[in-house]
């Protein structure tokens, strides 16, 4: 029934070579497009900068001091005196900045951090 409904089990499809050069091709650029922004990044919410300290509650009950560096309604970055490896999953706890959520670690540079709150 599955293979009915969508052609090949999981929806998977097999892809001949011309196919897979057409997908693999740059798109083609010569739209007028808007140009880049000149900021670094484009961000969803607004943040604030505020060199705050933190605890870092990592799985397993370890818990480390950091610094918030900034921080906004989606996400923060974090620094911690030393560079070490980070798990994926930490929850992140500052009473001063109303801050006590479940993040993701999504990049960290050195001693530096980007945490994404997951809302759980």
């Amino acid at each position: 029934m599955v293979r009915r409904l969508l052609g090949t089990p999981f929806g998977r499809r097999n892809m001949d070579s011309k196919r897979l050069e057409r997908a693999l091709r740059p798109a083609d650029t010569s739209q007028d497009l808007p140009p880049e922004p000149k900021t670094r990044q484009s961000r969803r919410s607004e943040r604030y900068s505020v060199h705050r300290i933190a605890h870092v509650d990592y799985p397993g009950g370890r818990s480390r001091q950091a610094v918030v560096v900034d921080f906004s309604s989606e996400g923060a970055r974090l620094r911690f005196d030393t560079p070490e490896a980070i798990p994926e999953l930490i929850r992140v706890r500052s009473p001063l900045l109303g801050i006590h959520k479940a993040a993701r670690v999504v990049w960290q540079r050195g001693q530096d951090i980007g945490v994404e709150y997951t809302g759980k």
